[in-house]
């Protein structure tokens, strides 16, 4: 039937109404229950919402004569209901509020009746929080999130969210025509846990539910009880909360409901004047106690203001993040009095605690939160911590008329204020800053905090605006500020934006009108420069009046002119609409015009020419047009630039060169195909080749650069470049691939790979129309014929040439000899051994197959022999570990595989040894009381049927328990003073070859044999790069106990007076005694013989300087007072 809507029929018939007569409705819902204590209304916009009774009974008014006026046809309600609680999409995580409606058709005969009205689609749901929750459990849920969701036999689920505010009963709709058979309850609760709850359950199949559920959050759950909380005082604590159970209400009481399986119950605590908490229950304990008697102590605390004036009312904050708001008063400690003095207890950090973050809330704006560290020195008795605010320096920017209408108008709220700066230790730091208002105006408050407040400078500031026309292209012009040196207290400017003027930026390229603008710079700023729906290039920028400097970056077909010199504009107040023009100078620039050909003699058109300067790393790249042209300029600078030309068409070696940035474009011709040679490349692939093949390729201008490329540590050299060619030609499908690379004159070398397998090309010199074949074709297949047994273990080939080791299986193998053995794996020894003894076999070059047999060496073959060490005797105490590089036949390492060749000397180990040669070289070697770093000891042990002991001898080699770092006349080193820290040291062997680079400073002794050694110091500047310094080790009989390495590339501190003064200091038992000028402070530093900076302070004439926390020995102690200094060795 057609659908009328009210008050359309009461608008045409032209009724004016009154409401008299009543329309009475009974609710139910698909399950025939009465829908009670709900909101429901009409469809047409004068009814009022109206609420069921408790039996699903609403009356709503209706005009008179209103059943007279639709008559018999009658017309179709729509009766509607909406409620505040959440419809959860369990799937996407969306939440939307919940709807639900039904439609009744109603006539002139139902004037008198009450109309059956049923929502046939929805399950309609009364949930009693009185049944089974007490007053006080009610109270818990106030406020809190409950999710009731209905979980339906075919697996799907109903769910609503609702925040509960107190009342007895919730009554909710549920959408479906379902039956159902289980309703669970969620709530965000620390007392009833998070875990869901099974409320109300029946039989799959059950198709009605009861209207009224209790809801019981504690059915089928373990309540974990609370005994007592005893104080760090030992006193109960009566007041605040453990989870959230009131401590006021008395103890014990339970404090939390869990699953009744197993539990872990973590419990936020929040205890009168007491640092926040999270505290950790026994695992599966149903009755505890927090006892926190002596895990604590009280901290004093004394605030002051910039002023230096007592801070009252300050809060401390308790927080289990600093993510969390610093307004949220319900952690509130407490407040500090008039006095600025304040007292509460922190808590120790223990296994079951973990202590919230302290912070501290000034009372009032412009200060900011700061955190506190309560755990102080003394973690026994109390703690006394001042925050001073007087100590800071604040940077203050005020923005006028932030607040204002006209503001709003013209910008947005949004502010972003940087401030950074460098300290004493040049050490690059960012401000925290706050943003608060006074009246209109917005002030932008950076705090560069107390410790950091001593030789403040390079300070840079950035505040940026936003304009509501940014979208359009106007941009708002960052307020800058740059210091090199700070004066004296706080900082404090003004800026008034809306007195800034709108400029229009353009530019002028007469003599190239073809030039786009990308972006543009403004004081150093940058804008993308935009262009306009009608053509008109042309941007806008909200800046200060004043003098401002312009430049741009202008770009076309083949050219680039990139930021030159900076062009001064001035803006005036008076201007109405001002402009700043960029115009292009062409003989302004530095740079160049290029004209390359090809390698192949054609233009280099779609080449690149990239630009790189010294001081900015971002390449500036153009394309060469169809003649291979192009420009490229830059502002003049005593900066290098280099030059690049490139491409990706070819495998080519880029072409580049470097010039200074002189101003005036220089011309410059480029003929690849005279400078760079052709080298045909070809693989002739084995016929059991994989089809990929690769090449990589070096070149250098030197034969000698290429000599070391094939080492295991592969390319290290600079001057030697490296290339990957890959994308080979193979267009008949043959095992033929073909490739051609151009490169400058010069030498080269590489290799192809195919099948793990690579294929050398020695070293040449290029010549032209050069041609080379890797010829996989002369190589053989091999396979190997043995069987493992024991516990596995690995196949080891090694080619005799080079020592290089083979991959083994399933590889092909260039003409040579090899040896091959296989390492077994003993489980019961848990190490590895030669299971196979090593084969000699040769590749002819013929390509054809062959197997290698590898025979397992008989048991009679082996010999059992226990591993000891002589020689160990030392300060260290007895030998617990080694680590020992064990050789076989010259070539197979066998404890590579073994735990990296550590083994244990405290049980005993014994070898199953393969008759036969073995060379071993000792590295680390751990003893009961510190590790040895054992250089260049080399062994060799022939096994053989009368060998009983496999012994390595410690013995003769001289033992040094530390190390030092003097200059050559023995003087110790400041290290801080020249900027540098020692990172490690490499001892160099008699061959040339380094030996474990040692961190120094580590406790690490050194055994090694009487000689001279090159030893190389890596040191690290304050900008974390890495320097290297030669130093000198002499060890002899004479030696000592300290390894001094000796350098002439860095001073030492002499122990005379630097010069003749009063400045004079005296040790008397373990106390320094300083003496000199009283009015200038003295900066002494303390340093160990190895150089390391071990005390620094700054004090006083007559000070007395406590030094008994010192390690015995010997030190320099380093003086400093204005121009004059002391160097003078104590003995600890």
């Amino acid at each position: 039937m057609k659908k009328f809507l009210l008050f359309l029929l009461l608008l045409i018939t032209g009724f004016s109404p009154t409401w008299a007569d009543k329309l009475k409705l009974h609710v139910t819902d698909m399950q025939n229950h009465n829908v009670a204590h709900v909101k429901l209304k009409l469809n047409y916009p004068e009814a009022e919402i109206q609420t069921t009774d408790a039996n699903g009974y609403v009356t709503f008014d209706v005009p008179n004569g209103f059943f007279d006026e639709i008559g018999e046809q009658g017309m179709d309600i729509y009766l509607g209901y909406t409620c505040d609680e959440l419809d959860v999409d369990p799937n996407r995580g969306n939440t939307y509020p919940y709807t639900a409606g039904v439609e009744r058709h109603i006539s002139q005969a139902d004037k008198d009746n009450v109309i059956e009205v049923t929502f046939e689609h929805d399950t309609f749901l009364r949930f009693d929080f009185t049944q089974h929750l007490t007053k006080l459990q009610r109270n818990y849920l106030n406020g809190k999130s409950i999710t009731m969701a209905v979980n339906y036999n075919d697996g799907d689920t109903a769910t609503r969210c609702f925040k509960y505010n107190g009342e007895d009963q919730k009554s909710l709709f549920f959408k479906s025509d379902k039956s159902s058979y289980k309703v669970m309850c969620y709530v965000n609760s620390e007392y009833f846990g998070e875990s869901g709850v099974v409320i109300a359950q029946w039989p799959e199949g059950s198709v009605f539910l009861p209207a009224t559920i209790g809801v019981d959050l504690t059915k089928d759950r373990t309540p974990i009880t609370l005994n007592s909380v005893i104080g760090i005082d030992g006193q109960p604590v009566t007041q605040g909360r453990v989870g959230d159970y009131d401590l006021t209400n008395g103890l014990p009481a339970v404090v939390r409901y869990v699953d009744k399986n197993d539990y872990n119950v973590r419990l936020s605590c929040l205890l009168n004047n007491y640092q926040g908490f999270t505290f950790t229950c026994p695992q599966n304990v149903a009755n505890f106690d927090i006892d926190l008697q002596g895990k604590g102590r009280t901290i004093h605390t004394t605030l002051k203001d910039h002023n230096g004036n007592a801070m009252s009312g300050a809060k401390i904050l308790t927080l289990k993040s600093i993510e969390q708001s610093y307004r949220y008063d319900s952690l509130l400690v407490t407040t500090s009095n008039e006095q600025g003095k304040v007292s509460f207890n922190a808590i120790n950090e223990a296994s079951n605690i973990s202590p919230w973050k302290i912070v501290v809330v000034p009372p009032f704006e412009g200060y900011p939160p700061t955190e506190i560290d309560p755990r102080g020195d003394d973690t026994e008795g109390d703690t006394n911590i001042v925050i001073d605010y007087s100590h800071s320096r604040f940077i203050n920017v005020r923005i006028k008329d932030f607040s204002s209408d006209a503001w709003k108008e013209r910008f947005t709220n949004y502010v972003n204020y940087n401030v950074y700066y460098k300290n004493k230790d040049d050490g690059r730091y960012e401000a925290q800053y706050i943003t608060f208002n006074e009246g209109n105006d917005l002030i932008c408050r950076a705090i560069i905090s107390a410790d950091r407040n001593v030789d403040v400078h390079d300070l840079q500031l950035e505040l940026q605006l936003q304009g509501y026309t940014s979208s359009e292209g106007e941009n708002v012009l960052p307020y800058t500020i740059n210091l090199e040196t700070l004066p004296k207290g706080d900082l404090n400017y003004t800026i008034a934006p809306l007195e800034w003027k709108k400029v229009n930026i353009a530019f002028t390229a007469t003599d190239e009108p073809y030039l786009r603008c990308s972006k543009f710079t403004i004081d150093g700023s940058s804008f993308e420069y935009k262009e306009y729906f009608d053509g008109n290039y042309n941007n806008a920028v909200v800046m200060p009046a004043g003098e401002h400097a312009l430049n741009m970056r202008l770009e076309g077909n083949a050219v680039l002119y990139d930021y030159g010199t900076p062009q001064m504009f001035t803006v005036k107040k008076e201007d109405n609409n001002p402009q700043a023009t960029f115009a292009l100078n062409r003989a302004a620039y530095a740079g160049y015009e290029v004209t390359v050909t090809a390698p192949n003699g054609t233009p280099a058109e779609t080449y690149s020419l990239a630009l790189n300067s010294e001081a900015n790393y971002n390449s500036r790249t153009i394309f060469l047009n169809e003649e291979g042209k192009g420009r490229i300029y830059t502002a003049p600078s005593a900066d290098v630039m280099t030059y690049t030309i490139n491409t990706y068409d070819i495998d080519m070696k880029p072409y580049t060169w470097t010039a200074k940035a002189v101003t005036g474009p220089q011309q410059k011709v480029i003929d690849l195909s005279k400078e760079y040679n052709k080298i045909d490349l070809s693989i002739k692939a084995h016929d059991d080749s994989y089809n990929y093949v690769y090449a990589t390729i070096y070149w250098s201008e030197t034969a000698d650069a290429l000599n070391n490329v094939y080492d295991d540590n592969g390319n290290n050299d600079s001057s030697v470049y490296e290339m990957g060619v890959s994308n080979w030609e193979n267009a008949d499908g043959s095992n033929l691939f073909n490739k051609s690379i151009y490169l400058p004159k010069g030498w080269i070398c590489g290799y192809a790979n195919s099948n793990n397998t690579q294929c050398l090309m020695p070293v040449t010199q290029l010549s032209e129309n050069m041609a080379y074949t890797f010829n996989f074709s002369t190589f053989s297949k091999v396979t190997f014929d043995y069987e493992a047994s024991g516990y596995g273990g690995r196949l080891v080939v090694i080619r005799t040439s080079d020592n290089k080791q083979m991959e083994g299986y399933g590889q092909l193998y260039a003409p040579g000899q090899y040896k091959a053995c296989y390492i077994g794996f003993e489980e019961n020894g848990d190490y590895y051994y030669i299971q196979a003894p090593s084969t000699t076999f040769t590749i002819a070059g013929d390509g054809k197959d062959m197997t290698v047999k590898l025979t397992r060496a008989a048991d009679d073959d082996y010999i059992y022999v226990p591993l000891s060490a002589t020689g160990t005797d030392s300060d260290f105490g007895a030998l617990t570990r080694a680590n020992v590089s064990v050789v076989y036949d010259g070539l197979f390492n066998l404890t590579e595989y073994n735990n990296n060749g550590e083994f244990s000397f405290n049980k005993l180990f014994t070898w199953k040894m393969l008759k036969g040669s073995y060379d071993y070289k000792v590295g680390y070697l751990w003893f009961e009381n510190g590790t040895v770093v054992a250089h260049n000891l080399n062994g060799h042990l022939d096994v053989k049927d009368n060998t009983s002991v496999f012994n390595i001898d410690l013995s003769g080699v001289h033992q040094f328990s530390s190390t030092a770092i003097t200059d050559m006349n023995g003087n110790s080193i400041d290290w801080e003073g020249h900027g540098l820290s020692v990172n490690s040291y490499t001892i160099i062997d008699h061959e040339g070859k380094a030996h474990h680079e040692v961190f120094y400073g580590t406790s690490y002794g050194l055994f090694i044999a009487n000689g001279d050694y090159d030893v190389i110091l890596t040191v690290y500047d304050e900008n974390y790069n890495a320097q290297s310094i030669k130093a000198q080790l002499h060890v002899d009989d004479q030696s000592g106990k300290v390894a001094t390495f000796r350098t002439t590339e860095i001073t030492g501190i002499n122990e005379s007076l630097t010069t003749d003064n009063a400045l004079q200091a005296q040790l008397s038992n373990g106390k320094l005694m300083l003496m000199g000028n009283n009015d200038t402070p003295i900066q002494l530093n303390v340093y160990s013989l190895s150089g390391v900076c071990v005390m620094s302070t700054t004090a006083h004439a007559n000070d007395v300087i406590d030094l008994s926390n010192l390690q015995r020995g010997t030190y320099i102690v380093r003086l400093r007072q204005g121009n004059d200094t002391k160097s003078l060795k104590i003995v600890q």
